[in-house]
């Protein structure tokens, strides 16, 4: 018989009185006082946690291959569902553009989820589960990103763990319907400059026309690149509008058409997951895709139509623009869809993304190597002519301060899309191994650390941090590219594009990494082996502890040999290659939209 304590789901209870019967799924059900002391002293004193199934490199790399195939298998039913339901004729690849990123998302979630029960199961046979302590209503998501931020609170969390529970335990058959559920809106609100900035877009583009050759969005070319795109082009491009999720607003959920639906579009699944999964959809699809398509796709029919659409990241959160793209490719039978890289460095061997921008791009403009028939290698075009003339000023007036950038890595509290690297509860692991790092630097050395802590995304790693070393400064900067330009070395966390960035300023940096969750494609096996043997990668935290405990004029020394230099160099003819001019991409344009 085995053991039985008391589980709890998601949050810790506050006024939790036998912490020896407790059993936490995760680190993200801890009290933040409980986190540091596990981290700290490596055991909780409140009970015991689960062990992370993301824990184990090799299962995560099989899950993911599973899940890829699983999500194509669900797209399909999607399709057909969302065709009779809307009385449309449409094919897959219409509503893979549209739906695709939050099928993504939705599919991984919840497979998590479903294997954090399967290693709860392994420990009891009946695990018992206390009182509900959210909310108790069924929240269905208006888009993809108010389904991001429903996936990481803990109150839906909470309820999803039970649902698979009780499906699990219970062999119970959801009844799906969306009668009295409580939809989550959230507005973007957009700073002015940004808001200023689309206008005056706009009405440098003459957005009134009814057609243009070439429309943009979210680039991640800042205003000065754009700028000499549109005059090389001769003004024919367009800067696509914001709009924001009050579209919605007035939306009422449908509550007639989905009890019956299930059986005609939905097969019985191979697993139990996805029998999960194909019971409970219909009553998750968010309202963009189900109640408000005609308002989305009549607002997507009144904008201009393109024969190229562009973009970097707006083809996974923005859902006028998907519905623009799709409706786009059933105007314009010769359109095309250029989806570019926004971050840099090592790519991971599997992306969130399960191949979503390979899979609705005509070409994929990278910065790396290309690997794939449809990538074009272009120059990063977050990296215009200002910031590396910047960069290189501030070379020429480097004052060798002493400060340390130490730049931190955090993800968020739940896992959401599914990678190969520092996912949900891992992020303990991360930031145990930083504590662990600080403790071996000198005095000396680490007075002189500035941590630049990510952004806080449930974790509060660098609060943390800070609290366990005191002597420690938190970088106020606001750009990372100041607060890198600013320091005698640079640390990195992660292998992209802060470690990037840090190579490009040419200052002495480590990249100081979990390498058995850190992933990466095998097309930088090259540049990566031989960065670890020149001491710039470290996998171990003695070995950065050592590097770094040596004289700053050692340091430098070695930043400045040759070897480090000319490694460097073939990085960059790697992993892409920043420059000032804008010609390759305005000549890149050009042939788009000559062609015929």
């Amino acid at each position: 018989m085995k053991e039985k304590k008391k589980v709890y789901l998601v949050r810790h209870p506050k006024n939790l009185v036998e912490k020896q019967e407790s059993f936490f799924l995760g680190y993200w059900a801890l009290t933040s006082k409980d986190l540091i002391s596990s981290i700290e002293n490596e055991n909780l004193s409140a009970g015991k946690i689960l062990e992370y199934h993301m824990s184990d490199p090799n299962k995560v790399i099989n899950d993911y291959d599973y899940l890829l195939g699983f999500y194509e298998k669900s797209l399909k039913s999607v399709t057909s569902f969302l065709n009779s339901y809307h009385e449309r004729d449409l094919d897959i690849q219409y509503w893979r553009v549209i739906i695709g990123p939050w099928l993504q998302i939705y599919i991984s979630t919840f497979f998590d989820r479903w294997e954090t029960v399967s290693a709860l199961l392994k420990e009891f046979d009946n695990p018992k589960t206390p009182i509900f302590y959210g909310e108790t209503s069924h929240k269905v998501p208006v888009d993809y990103q108010s389904a991001v931020d429903l996936y990481n609170s803990d109150d839906w969390n909470e309820k999803a763990f039970l649902n698979i529970l009780d499906f699990r335990l219970d062999k119970h058959n959801y009844h799906v319907a969306r009668t009295n559920k409580e939809i989550t809106r959230k507005t973007v609100i957009r700073s002015f400059k940004r808001r200023l900035f689309d206008k005056i877009a706009c009405k440098i583009t003459n957005y009134r026309s009814r057609h243009f050759p070439l429309i943009l969005k979210d680039s991640y070319f800042p205003f000065i690149s754009l700028l000499k795109v549109f005059f090389g082009l001769g003004i024919k491009t367009a800067w696509f509008p914001d709009y924001y999720n009050h579209i919605y607003r007035d939306i009422v959920i449908d509550d007639e058409y989905f009890a019956h639906q299930m059986q005609n579009h939905f097969p019985l699944g191979n697993s139990q997951f996805e029998q999960f999964i194909f019971q409970k959809i219909l009553d998750d699809i968010p309202i963009a895709y189900l109640e408000g398509y005609s308002i989305s796709r009549r607002i997507a029919q009144e904008l201009p139509s393109a024969k190229v659409a562009f973009t970097a990241n707006a083809h996974i959160y923005h859902e006028i623009f998907k519905f623009w793209m799709a409706e786009n490719s059933e105007r314009i039978d010769d359109s095309i869809i250029v989806v570019s890289d926004h971050g840099g460095a090592f790519l991971a061997l599997k992306t969130g993304l399960f191949e979503h921008e390979e899979s609705i791009s005509t070409i994929r403009t990278v910065w790396h190597k290309p690997y794939k028939n449809k990538h074009l290698m272009l120059p990063p075009n977050k990296y215009p002519t200002f910031r590396i003339r910047k960069i290189r000023i501030n070379k020429k007036n480097d004052t060798r301060k002493n400060e340390i950038l130490l730049i931190g890595f955090e993800h968020t509290r739940y896992l959401f899309r599914f990678d190969t690297s520092v996912l949900s509860s891992l992020n303990v692991e991360e930031i145990k191994q930083k504590n662990a790092f600080l403790k071996l630097l000198n005095q000396s050395v680490r007075k002189n650390i500035v941590l630049r802590p990510y952004k806080d995304r449930g974790w509060g790693s660098g609060k943390i941090l800070k609290n366990l070393h005191p002597e420690i400064s938190i970088d106020t900067r606001k750009h990372l590219l100041d607060s890198i330009l600013n320091s005698r070395i640079i640390i990195c966390s992660y292998p992209q594009t802060s470690f990037f960035e840090a190579i490009l300023c040419n200052k002495p940096t480590i990249l100081l990494m979990l390498e058995e969750f850190w992933k990466i494609h095998p097309i930088f096996f090259e540049i990566y082996t031989k960065f670890k043997e020149l001491g710039i990668i470290h996998c171990s935290i003695q070995s950065a502890a050592n590097f770094l405990n040596k004289p700053y004029k050692d340091i430098d020394e070695w930043w400045e040999g040759e070897s480090v230099q000319q490694a460097r160099s073939e990085f960059f003819d790697i992993v892409g290659k920043p420059e000032k001019s804008m010609s390759k991409w305005i000549v890149f344009f050009k042939s788009l939209i000559s062609e015929r």
